[in-house]
């Protein structure tokens, strides 16, 4: 697993609210040190902590989306993206546009926040309407050449895409979460091998 993160949100007021009412043993892991230092002290203690060192790769800086889309490690296919840093309806093409290409034919690509907040719910549901008619928004191809925009006319062609919106019962900022499903356009179930 990848994370990409620079950190700058751990350093804000609001984040150190929220880390000075953990309790132990994460509020330890809050104080370790100062600044990003600290930010990246908490989130290799964390990591530690449940055991997952080994199985996390932290990125620390800015996300370039298409940076991260075409990295070697994810050349052989990605089975989930979760995107909790934007999700502006520009942001969300932006994803779609790099991503779609490198996801495996049965996927996923959860956007935070996404389904409560007005433009974006309407600029996923229309990209997805969009999507499963064969057609490809033009805000998934800006800025990509043409090799790239022959990979996402593909994937879209040979894919089916299904929107869900998971919402939360409390009312507060980050409450809902858009579930993007892409599986490959079969007569049997996504993923099955046994059939009865």
């Amino acid at each position: 697993m990848h994370t990409y993160d620079n950190g700058s949100h751990y350093i804000s007021e609001p984040s150190k609210k929220f880390l000075s009412g953990l309790s132990e043993p994460l509020s330890a892991f809050a104080n370790l040190q100062e600044g990003l230092d600290g930010f990246n002290a908490f989130i290799g203690s964390l990591l530690s902590w449940v055991g997952a060192e080994e199985h996390v790769i932290v990125h620390r800086g800015d996300i370039a989306m298409d940076d991260v889309a075409s990295d070697d490690a994810f050349q052989s296919g990605i089975d989930m993206v979760f995107s909790d840093f934007n999700h502006s309806p520009e942001s969300i093409q932006a994803l779609l546009g790099a991503f779609l290409p490198v996801m495996r034919a049965t996927s996923s690509i959860f956007v935070d926040s996404a389904s409560t907040h007005r433009l974006s719910y309407l600029a996923l549901e229309k990209i997805v309407d969009h999507l499963n008619q064969g057609r490809l928004p033009s805000g998934l191809t800006e800025g990509r050449d043409e090799l790239e925009v022959q990979r996402l006319e593909a994937r879209v062609r040979r894919s089916s895409f299904r929107l869900m919106h998971l919402i939360e019962t409390s009312d507060h900022a980050q409450n809902s979460t858009a579930w993007l499903r892409i599986e490959p356009i079969d007569i049997q179930a996504a993923g099955a091998t046994f059939f009865h």
